[in-house]
């Protein structure tokens, strides 16, 4: 996964990018947009998402710029080819879709609250199957200086898996297992309280 920030104000062109893990890589699509997601009530500042469809993320970043604003930053997480020595085929989102989109929308509430020269923010998540080298979540925040989406982007992704009710199935050569977010603490304790424990038991077929 990498974090990436766009400062107009900068004096190097294109976009600066800092790695937040060596596991995985980013390209960004520039493919034409989204078709009917599951989104929240519209916002000028926010935009909240869950789709079965390809993530743009240079739709979010797009939407993220504003006049006021000096830096776009932007988390891309991504599907990648191997867990703990096993070869990764795809993933596979389930997402009690109510309660993530309230969730989501909450987490960007708390970083205006966090983070005032916070311009607009967009928040989207893969449900269903999510091949190797596809988005799997994508997070662009815009801010009048690049310290705070920086931060505010981190914060936000570390909330978001730990909050969000969204569970993963990973599909190996060999099988499958749904994973729990390491970060959930609701996942390593008690069941059923706290935010964390959407993420407890995955969802099961009628």
């Amino acid at each position: 996964m990498e974090a990436f920030s766009t400062d107009p104000s900068s004096s190097s062109a294109g976009i600066s990018v800092t790695p937040t893990s060596s596991s995985t890589s980013q390209v960004i699509d520039i493919s034409p947009g989204l078709q009917a997601p599951q989104t929240t009530p519209e916002e000028d500042w926010l935009r909240v998402e869950l789709s079965s469809l390809p993530l743009i993320s240079s739709r979010y970043m797009d939407f993220a710029v504003l006049a006021s604003c000096g830096a776009v930053s932007c988390f891309i997480g991504t599907t990648r080819d191997s867990f703990h020595g096993k070869k990764v085929l795809r993933l596979e989102y389930e997402a009690y879709e109510p309660m993530a989109l309230k969730e989501m929308r909450n987490l960007a509430l708390l970083m205006r609250e966090k983070w005032p020269q916070i311009g607009r923010v967009a928040i989207a998540h893969r449900v269903g199957i999510v091949p190797v080298g596809e988005s799997s979540v994508v997070i662009a925040v815009s801010s009048v200086h690049r310290k705070d989406s920086l931060e505010a982007v981190q914060w936000c992704i570390d909330e978001l898996k730990a909050t969000v009710p969204v569970w993963k199935k990973e599909i190996y050569e060999d099988g499958s297992a749904w994973k729990a977010n390491a970060e959930c603490v609701g996942c390593r304790s008690s069941r059923g309280h706290g935010h964390g424990a959407h993420h407890a038991t995955p969802p099961t077929s009628p």
